[in-house]
């Protein structure tokens, strides 16, 4: 978990299990979709996306989390989930935890990170 603020930017992501750039779980916060994606041996599947206007939802301090749990990833802002999954890779290994900010427009991006709790499950 965090708390985060999105300052400008497109989109930022909380990412779990990580063990490289081929083996991740991620939930994807944006203005316009909230989702998990999941890369395994460097193939990118998408397991979840909930397109809605999340803007005001977005603003100001949040605090968001991912969870993965005996295969199951699930996504929160202010404790409240918004998408869950099944993960292959979650069953797979642990890995480490991170945050990841983009924007078309190199630069542009800005995220504030005041805080991050990891648990171990």
């Amino acid at each position: 978990a965090a708390t985060v603020n999105l300052k400008s930017g497109n989109s930022f992501s909380l990412v779990a299990n990580y063990k490289d750039q081929s083996d991740y779980v991620a939930c994807n916060f944006s203005k316009s979709a909230i989702s998990i994606d999941e890369k395994i041996d460097n193939q990118l599947i998408k397991r979840q996306k909930w397109y809605a206007d999340f803007a005001d939802l977005l603003s100001g301090d949040l605090n968001v989390a991912i969870e993965v749990v005996d295969g199951n990833v699930k996504c929160t802002v202010n404790g409240r989930l918004l998408v869950s999954s099944t993960s292959a890779l979650g069953q797979k290994y642990n890995g480490g935890v991170g945050v990841s900010l983009w924007d078309p427009t190199l630069g542009v991006a800005k995220l504030i990170v005041s805080k991050v709790q990891v648990v171990g499950l």
